[in-house]
């Protein structure tokens, strides 16, 4: 699975490193958190262009694991306003589902995971961050990662 060869290099750099191409990191890592796989074909008089919904299996959910962990090491690593709420945004990916289309109860169970994870590591950033618009965005982005529902396959919603 070639994201886990982007996380694991990702891992592998150094803190100055991280630091100072923290925003293509971020990129990278928002990438690896998407809900979503898209793909394009081109031909000489066709272009097709597809997109779904990651499954819900166990290289995704070992993919995102191992991505909020090394979102939450470059909060550590934010030196400034921007760069925290840079990461701020980023870790949002891992708390939402993109909301189109139904997906099954173990994309449901994994989204639910990731962002109760999520909303803990942001209670932990609200309760020592001095910064109030850091907070705010962290107070703005957990109540919709909190009230957003996830369809499931026309079972109804799951808001967990």
């Amino acid at each position: 699975m070639p994201q886990l060869q982007v996380i694991g290099t990702l891992e592998k750099k150094g803190d100055d490193e991280l630091r100072t191409h923290l925003r293509g990191v971020l990129t990278l890592l928002e990438g690896l958190l998407s809900t979503s796989m898209e793909a394009a074909r081109w031909s000489s008089s066709a272009v097709t262009l597809s997109r779904a919904v990651a499954p819900a299996d166990e290289g995704v959910m070992v993919v995102r694991k191992r991505s909020i962990d090394f979102v939450k090491r470059l909060y550590a690593l934010a030196e400034s306003k921007s760069q925290k709420l840079s990461v701020i945004r980023a870790m949002n990916a891992a708390a939402r589902g993109d909301g189109w289309g139904a997906v099954d109860e173990d994309f449901a169970a994994m989204i639910s995971a990731n962002a109760q994870e999520v909303l803990a590591f942001f209670a932990g950033i609200a309760e020592d961050e001095e910064d109030l618009q850091i907070v705010q965005k962290i107070e703005h982005d957990s109540y919709r990662a909190a009230s957003t529902p996830i369809c499931c396959g026309g079972r109804g919603l799951l808001t967990e």
